[in-house]
């Protein structure tokens, strides 16, 4: 279960640009954004939407921690002067957000800390003892308050009785048996929501969720190469015996078979 897009709503609600919110709220922020500033009509087909949301989705990812012309040019495998165009599309577009985003990083320059909502602080270098590193400090109140609002989540869903897993970026993965799992999961989800009220001053973030019941399991196609590799070393070292090497191949996905 995971919170949908939850860094722009922790941006869009601290910086309380109302058209980052309202790109956020149309549930597809990255086709919001590209609709807003023109790379994206009505009327495109559906492999310039794929183009135009994927150019869309770097830029507003790589706004929160400062991405340089440089750096999205790289990512995108384009010309440093359409780079430069995308950025000052975002500046155009939502430019509440930058304007806080900037006061973040001169706050941790002058004051040499920044705070989470909680409290926790992290404290800045001088600039005589090592360099600010200004693009970190940029981020640091959304990935902060990102952080306080899963670790929230979790205690009040472990303390409501769900058997939680392991946190996962901005998600938590539990488990259940299958005749409980509904109630497990509108726990959970509940949760997940509350605790971004708290959090955000009333704001609930929108909370996806995916079930897996056996034989079926969670499956990332990006990690494919790497959970074969590892599960193949493990059967080589701890299942000499013909049952052992069943159970070895048991849990190495081929693609055709991935859920």
């Amino acid at each position: 279960m995971d919170y949908h897009a939850q860094e722009i709503a922790v941006g869009a609600i601290r910086s309380g640009d109302q058209a980052l919110l309202d790109a956020y709220l149309s549930y597809d922020v990255y086709l919001a954004f590209a609709r807003e500033c023109g790379l994206l009509r009505d009327t495109d087909d559906a492999e310039t939407a794929r183009r135009a949301r994927k150019e869309a989705k770097a830029v507003v990812l790589g706004t929160q921690y400062g991405l340089t012309e440089y750096g999205l040019a790289k990512k995108l495998d384009i010309s440093l002067a359409q780079a430069k165009i995308l950025l000052e599309l975002h500046r155009g577009t939502y430019p509440q957000f930058h304007e806080w985003a900037e006061n973040i990083m001169e706050h941790a320059f002058v004051d040499g800390s920044l705070s989470t909502c909680f409290g926790w602080v992290r404290h800045y270098p001088s600039y005589d003892d090592e360099p600010i590193n200004l693009r970190s400090a940029r981020n640091h109140v959304i990935q902060g308050d990102s952080a306080e609002m899963l670790r929230l989540a979790a205690r009040i869903a472990q303390h409501q009785g769900i058997t939680l897993c392991a946190p996962l970026h901005d998600a938590l993965l539990i488990e259940s048996d299958m005749g409980d799992i509904n109630r497990a999961v509108s726990i959970t989800k509940k949760a997940m929501q509350d605790a971004s009220a708290i959090v955000l001053d009333g704001f609930r973030i929108t909370v996806d969720t995916e079930v897996y019941a056996y034989p079926n399991r969670f499956y990332d196609k990006d990690g494919l190469q790497m959970w074969n590799l590892v599960w193949s070393l493990v059967g080589q070292q701890t299942a000499p015996t013909r049952a052992g090497k069943e159970w070895a191949e048991s849990v190495i996905f081929s693609p055709s078979a991935a859920p």
